[in-house]
C-alpha cells in the first residue's frame, strides 16, 4: 500500500513545499509524488553520514552533479547507477576473502535497502573488478594469475550466494583482451616513469608529466610524496626507483583504460555516481560525484581501510556481544574460524576468525 502525503493548507503558502518535502524525507514510506522531493532524499542518503563516510561531505558543486545523475534516473523510473573500483586480489597476496569483504557488501545493501524505502529502483552498484590493472601492477607470472583468479571468482560467488543482484560486478577482463590494455599501459607506462624520474630529480612541480599523451594536470610533488609513502609502506623491501616505476605503471594503466573506454560504467546512461573503498588522494577531483564509504562503519571498527587491505574478524565482549572490526593479520592472536554461505545453489566459504575482549 502506498500512503500518499499532500498539502493541503493555503495553496499559495511559501513553506507548502518545502514541509511536504521535509514529511517526505524523514518518513520515507511515506510517498509525496514529487520527483524533486525524492531525489533530494536520495542524494542526501547517498551523501551518508560520518559513520559511513570517508571524510566531510562533498563540496555544493559535487552535489549539484550529484542531484542531476540522480533527477534524471528517478524521471526514467530506472536504478541509479553507481560505480565502484574495486582490488581483484587480497593484499598481501594469498589471503582469500573474509568478513572483511561481507562487511563493504553489507554497507551497499544497507545503502539500498534505505534507497528503496524511498524508490523501489534503487541503486544499481557496479563492481569494476580492476583484474588486469593488477596484472599490471603485480606481473604476469603463475601464481600472481592463479591469486586474481581465485580471489576474483569467490568474490563473485560471495555476492550471488547472498543474493545481491542489486551488485554486479564487472571485471576488466571482461571488457577488453588482456593483451590490448597491457600493451597501451606499458607504453604510457614507459613516458610516466621517464616523466616521473626528471620531475623528481630537479624537485619541479610535476606539471608536463604525461602531457604530451594525454594526462592532464600532471604529477605534483604532493602526489608523488603520497603514492611513494603508500608504496613504501606496502613494500619496504623496494627503493625509491620502484616505488616510482609502480607509480608510472598505476597511472599508466588508468591513462589506458580511459583510452580504450574500460570503465565499468552502465552505457544506456550518461553519467553515474560513484564510490570510493579508499581513502581520498591528494590528487581526486575536487568536484565529482564521488563519495569515499568506510568499508566497516564507525561504530563497527574505528580502525577502516579497504576491505582489500583488511583482515576482517569478529570481536566478541564479555556479554557475547559481536561485532565485525578490521586488522592485521600478524596483529592479534586470532581464534581461527570458517564460515559457510550457501543459497542451495552454490555454496561459499570465508574466513571467520575472533577474538574475545
Amino acid at each position: 500500500m502506498n500512503t500518499v502525503v499532500r498539502w493541503t493548507g493555503e495553496s499559495n503558502d511559501p513553506y507548502a513545499s518545502l514541509i511536504e518535502s521535509f514529511i517526505g524525507r524523514e518518513f520515507p514510506g511515506l510517498k509525496t509524488g514529487n520527483c524533486e522531493t525524492v531525489m533530494e532524499a536520495l542524494v542526501e542518503l547517498f551523501l551518508g553520514t560520518k559513520q559511513t563516510r570517508i571524510g566531510p561531505k562533498p563540496n555544493p558543486e559535487s552535489v549539484v552533479k550529484m542531484r542531476d545523475v540522480v533527477r534524471r534516473a528517478v524521471h526514467e523510473q530506472r536504478p541509479i547507477p553507481v560505480l565502484i573500483a574495486v582490488a581483484s586480489v587480497k593484499v598481501p597476496f594469498g589471503h582469500g576473502i573474509d568478513l572483511a569483504e561481507l562487511s563493504a557488501m553489507r554497507v551497499l545493501s544497507r545503502l539500498q535497502f534505505c534507497a528503496q524505502q524511498y524508490y523501489s529502483p534503487g541503486f544499481q552498484f557496479r563492481l569494476r573488478i580492476e583484474d588486469l590493472t593488477e596484472l599490471m601492477l603485480s606481473g604476469t607470472a603463475d601464481d600472481v594469475r592463479q591469486s586474481i583468479s581465485s580471489y576474483r571468482e569467490n568474490f563473485m560467488r560471495l555476492i550471488r550466494v547472498l543474493g545481491y543482484d542489486f551488485i554486479v560486478p564487472v571485471p576488466e577482463s571482461s571488457m577488453v583482451e588482456e593483451a590490448q590494455l597491457l600493451d597501451v599501459a606499458r607504453v604510457y607506462a614507459r613516458q610516466f616513469f621517464n616523466d616521473l624520474v626528471i620531475a623528481d630529480a630537479v624537485n619541479d612541480d610535476g606539471k608536463n608529466v604525461a602531457l604530451n599523451i594525454g594526462w592532464e594536470g600532471g604529477i605534483p610533488k604532493h602526489v608523488r610524496e603520497y603514492y611513494c609513502s603508500r608504496y613504501s609502506a606496502l613494500y619496504p623491501d623496494r627503493d625509491h626507483s620502484d616505488h616510482l616505476r609502480m607509480m608510472a605503471d598505476y597511472f599508466g594503466t588508468i591513462l589506458a583504460r580511459h583510452k580504450l573506454g574500460v570503465i565499468g560504467n552502465d552505457k544506456s546512461f550518461q553519467g553515474r555516481l560513484e564510490i570510493g573503498f579508499n581513502e581520498p588522494p591528494p590528487n581526486a577531483p575536487a568536484i565529482s560525484t564521488r563519495v569515499f564509504y568506510r568499508s566497516v562503519p564507525a561504530n563497527q571498527s574505528s580502525n577502516n581501510r579497504p576491505y582489500w587491505y583488511a583482515k576482517g574478524y569478529l570481536k566478541i565482549d564479555n556479554n557475547n556481544h559481536s561485532r565485525i572490526c578490521f586488522g592485521r593479520w600478524e596483529e592479534l592472536d586470532y581464534h581461527q574460524g570458517r564460515l559457510s554461505l550457501s543459497n542451495g545453489n552454490e555454496e561459499i566459504t570465508l574466513d571467520a576468525d575472533y577474538i574475545l575482549e
